[in-house]
């Protein structure tokens, strides 16, 4: 190993300590209180929750922390703005979620500089498959997650035209040092899974640790495949990977668990997704995982 090699991991090891460390009287506040105390108990630090809930949807981001606390106002998000949803081809996809998109009146899809879910994407692919791409100038991952939200966007703008609607979809594509983690690695110390299609996270700061926003709101109201019922469960299985790996804040979880925080609309859906999250939790990782939540504020 050479010695820029070794400095590199040094830096990065202190860059990770600094991340858990300025994150860390937040994420204890959560899991040492329990998230209904946090947010809505006596020592009330957020008597602007309501705020965070947010009905209108006009972008729509990856699940990736760095993406889903960016302030944008009205965030829908996916891992990788929709390209891993179940589907039976690529076309298919677009098409599913195209249809979500128009529901919610998307006007904005974003892709982001070292997706994870775009990275999932590519390397599904066939040796075949890639090699056409490439011939259309398509040779990584990041280019990959460019072309389903350019094909998205497209496919949304297409479906509203048939429907003599005006076609107002863009596509942004937001860079490393845009989104709000370090380029090197996930920073997340939760998840964020929302019951209600309404929480944004960003709106609260840094009173709360960053965490990926898994939406189970949206797509379960419409599909009823298995698949889809199932969607939301998949993406929680890549964060879980993603923030216990080698790209996440891995070992440091030891030290206090991640925490999946349920954000529900009521207290029976809270409970309910509560024996779904456990029941579902890898064997192995188990012991370094605390699943907990909260139901939204109804004024």
């Amino acid at each position: 190993m050479s010695g820029d090699h070794i400095k590199y991991d040094e830096a990065l090891a202190v860059e990770m300590n600094e991340e858990w460390e300025k994150q860390d009287s937040a994420a204890s506040g959560l899991v040492n209180q329990g998230a209904e105390d946090f947010f809505t108990g006596e020592k009330n630090k957020f008597p602007d929750l309501k705020k965070a809930f947010i009905e209108k949807k006009k972008y729509v981001c990856c699940m990736d922390e760095g993406t889903a606390h960016m302030k944008m106002e009205g965030k829908l998000c996916m891992a990788g703005s929709g390209i891993l949803y179940p589907a039976s081809s690529y076309e298919d996809r677009l098409q599913k979620v195209a249809e979500i998109y128009i529901r919610k009146e998307i006007n904005n899809i974003t892709s982001h500089d070292g997706c994870g879910a775009a990275d999932i994407a590519w390397k599904a692919l066939k040796d075949s498959e890639r090699k056409k791409l490439s011939v259309q100038g398509i040779k990584t991952p990041d280019e990959y997650g460019k072309k389903w939200a350019e094909d998205l966007k497209e496919t949304v703008n297409m479906i509203l035209r048939k429907e003599m609607k005006k076609s107002i979809v863009w596509h942004d594509h937001i860079t490393e040092k845009e989104m709000v983690r370090p380029k090197e690695f996930h920073n997340a110390r939760v998840v964020w899974f929302d019951c209600t299609g309404k929480f944004d996270p960003a709106k609260l700061g840094e009173r709360i640790p960053k965490g990926f926003v898994i939406d189970n709101s949206e797509g379960a109201k419409y599909d009823k495949t298995k698949d889809s019922q199932e969607y939301p469960f998949a993406e929680l299985a890549v964060a879980i990977k993603i923030a216990l790996g080698d790209h996440g804040l891995n070992d440091k979880f030891s030290k206090s668990p991640f925490t999946i925080v349920i954000v529900a609309p009521s207290v029976e859906v809270l409970e309910n997704m509560k024996q779904k999250i456990t029941g579902r939790l890898p064997a192995d990782k188990k012991d370094k995982i605390k699943v907990d939540g909260f139901v939204e504020p109804k004024k």
